[in-house]
């Protein structure tokens, strides 16, 4: 559902030119006009280019980073307010620039997580589709900037998640890349025309060079067009975010002798020695290994690499302004979509609730601003608002982001822009074969950040005292204190009533294995009080009443992780006995707070049963291309007991929606049939240009579904 008033066109407007670059964690707010800005005569509508960093930490901005490894960066922080105190909201890929795009909170703009509809997300949604069918493309960002009179330039990784075949509607120039791969990278463009038109980077192309060659053609070409409309250009290269497995390298091979020594920089915080007095899933996480120390000294090292080409795109960029006469009226505005953390607290992860993966970099320069630093504490989706403001423009009603340009204008004396940041988290990370229910809420204050984690237990660090958020206080703070933190995370999140998704089982005919739990996650702005389930024998249509089965309608109540919480896990241990379902049982969930409102209820449909057969589906890679025939293949292994008997194969245009019969679409959901070899299967597809999903699922010879298998790929023209 659309939030927010319908858009009214505005009138463009005349201008001369100012560049804003965002190197971006994640999201922005709203400010002061431009002219406050300007220390002589007010300037007319400014050019804007944001550029938005993938997984770049604040570290990789220090001082001595940016002058050892990246000089052009290094130039541009020289003339630039450096904030060193911003936080990406939801600091993983696709929510946060969500965020970043809509200026809201993942809870407000719906998109959670990076892909719906597999476990680790617990039900909640995410991804592009969502982004459109929610209405969120025509109402962001990017039309806001049209309403301000502003010809609309993409380049580089828009939402995660892309499974659509289209040119948002915002965006004059579209030209997205595609997928985790740094080398022949799949794209959707308008390139020449409306498009969409799918393209491939030719072997030996490198993305982030690519993306810097149409950002510098998009920037010669509009500043010399006759329209009289100002740019805005969002620029969201890769780097340094790591490569698709078997995808290639991460940086070019003109880079691959440099720095062959480098290690992370020391820190406290590095592989964790005490974990004790952690509350939440951190406590439980295990000491690196010889082995993953060796892994991680390798990352780092191409994380830099990678980094080294971003910085020569700036270079480039920064050329071309010169060159095109706009340096001396460009604002430029440096970030990440959210930070990472690379051993730090035992973690190789972002979506979690540690400064490490919140905190991004952020470097404003532009004319009238002086350089210098600012601790003032900043969400990254207050970077819009600000983008907005510089432009002439207005932002919605329903944004949470916060202009900051009073702060940019006197970075020293400005007054303090918000006094919290909520930092939310919704889906579990796997690291080292592991999951960790990382799900949690978040308040990020200027010295210090309070934690609320879906699974229970609560922390609260003094980052004045404690920087490398390394002790835990929150049972030495006062109760008025503790009550006052609740409080306020509970007024940020105020919008619906409680709901209750399924994680174990998740998907429909999932088997159930011994110990039968059920287990999902409950959310609720007021407080869970409770989480009721009803399951009911699909063959005899009776319901468990937690002892017995009953012909009338019964419910049992779930066990919180976090009682009274806003999000929080819950488990249902299941023992009935002799008494178990004949076939196929069915469960619904609900979740209850203290106002007594709540949504409809989820459903699955389980069978118990344990899996020892196993399917696999080793081609296509996540988002690999092909050039018309597609050729799929995996494993299938029967296990002792019971056996494979068959998978159901499915290939779907994510556009249409519409089925591969082997020879043309349809509407009904088509199973197809591949090749069996003792051990594995495969199958040769010719389909027309698009983007597909395939779903694999396996099934036993007693009906179970098992090894549910969903991935993206590629055909080009």
């Amino acid at each position: 559902m659309r939030t927010g008033s319908m858009r009214s066109r505005k009138p463009r407007y005349r201008y001369t030119t100012l560049f804003v670059v965002v190197f971006l964690i994640n999201c922005l707010p709203s400010a002061e006009p431009m002219q406050a800005l300007a220390a002589s005569e007010p300037v007319a509508k400014p050019n804007i280019i944001l550029i938005n960093l993938d997984d770049a930490d604040a570290e990789m901005f220090s001082d001595s980073t940016l002058a050892e490894r990246f000089p052009n960066l290094h130039q541009l922080a020289g003339r630039s307010v450096k904030f060193s105190n911003v936080h990406a909201t939801t600091p993983l890929c696709g929510p946060s620039r969500a965020c970043l795009l809509r200026s809201q909170y993942a809870h407000h703009c719906g998109i959670r997580v990076n892909e719906p509809d597999v476990q680790a997300s617990y039900g909640f949604d995410g991804g592009m589709r969502s982004y459109v069918e929610r209405g969120h493309a025509s109402d962001d960002l990017s039309t806001w900037m049209q309403d301000a009179g502003y010809h609309t330039m993409h380049v580089g990784k828009f939402l995660h998640h892309q499974t659509l075949f289209m040119i948002p509607e915002g965006w004059d120039d579209f030209y997205s890349s595609v997928g985790g791969r740094y080398f022949e990278t799949y794209r959707i463009t308008n390139r020449g025309g409306p498009g969409p038109y799918s393209e491939r980077l030719a072997p030996g192309i490198y993305r982030t060079n690519a993306e810097a060659a149409d950002s510098i053609e998009l920037i010669e070409r509009q500043a010399n067009a006759q329209n009289e409309k100002p740019f805005f250009l969002f620029l969201n290269p890769f780097g340094p975010h790591r490569q698709q497995v078997d995808s290639g390298e991460m940086y070019e091979d003109k880079y691959s002798h440099l720095w062959p020594d480098a290690t992370p920089p020391e820190s406290p915080s590095y592989n964790e020695a005490d974990m004790s007095d952690r509350s939440g899933p951190l406590k439980h996480m295990s000491l690196i290994s010889p082995y993953s120390h060796e892994y991680l000294a390798t990352h780092f090292r191409e994380r830099l690499l990678a980094m080294k080409s971003v910085d020569d795109m700036v270079g480039d960029i920064v050329a071309t302004l010169e060159e095109q006469g706009l340096t001396d009226n460009t604002y430029i505005f440096v970030t990440s979509d959210n930070g990472f953390a690379l051993g730090h607290h035992r973690l190789v992860s972002k979506g979690v609730a540690v400064d490490r993966a919140t905190n991004v970099p952020l470097l404003v320069a532009g004319p009238g601003i002086d350089p210098g630093r600012s601790s003032h504490l900043l969400a990254h989706i207050d970077i819009g608002p600000t983008i907005v403001q510089l432009a002439g423009g207005s932002t919605p009603s329903f944004v949470d982001g916060v202009s900051f340009a009073s702060v940019i204008a006197n970075p020293e004396n400005a007054a303090a822009v918000r006094d919290s940041v909520l930092i939310e988290n919704f889906e579990t990370r796997t690291m080292f074969g592991a999951e960790h229910e990382f799900a949690s809420t978040g308040l990020r204050l200027k010295t210090a950040i309070y934690v609320e984690w879906a699974t229970g237990g609560r922390e609260y660090f003094n980052l004045s005292r404690d920087p490398d958020q390394i002790e835990n206080i929150y049972s030495q703070i006062p109760l008025s204190n503790k009550q006052t933190f609740a409080n306020k995370l509970r007024k940020m999140k105020s919008w619906a009533p409680a709901s209750a998704s399924f994680r174990k089982p998740y998907f429909d005919l999932e088997p159930l294995e011994y110990p039968y739990t059920l287990e999902g996650i409950a959310e609720s702005a007021v407080s869970t009080r409770e989480v009721r389930i009803a399951i009911r024998d699909l063959t005899t249509g009776k319901f468990w009443d937690g002892s017995q089965w009953s012909d009338a309608f019964k419910q049992v109540s779930a066990t919180l992780a976090h009682p009274n919480a806003m999000l929080t896990t819950w488990k249902l241990p299941l023992d009935f006995g002799d008494q178990p379902p004949a076939g196929l049982a069915k469960a619904w969930v609900w979740g209850l707070d203290w106002s007594s409102t709540f949504q409809s209820p989820e459903s699955v449909t389980f069978r118990l049963g344990k899996v020892t057969s196993r399917v696999t589906l080793d081609s296509p890679s996540y988002a690999q291309c092909f050039a018309g025939t597609v050729d799929l293949h995996g494993s299938a292994v029967s296990g002792v007991q019971p056996q494979l008997e068959d998978f159901e194969l499915r290939i779907r245009d994510v556009n249409s929606l519409e089925f591969w019969n082997g020879n043309s679409f349809s509407r009904s959901s088509v199973y197809l049939s591949a090749q069996r070899t003792p051990g594995s299967w495969s199958l040769s597809a010719t389909l027309p240009p698009g983007t597909y999903r395939v779903s694999i699922n396996g099934r036993d010879l007693d009906g179970n579904a098992f090894d549910v298998i969903h991935r993206l790929f590629h055909v080009d023209p």
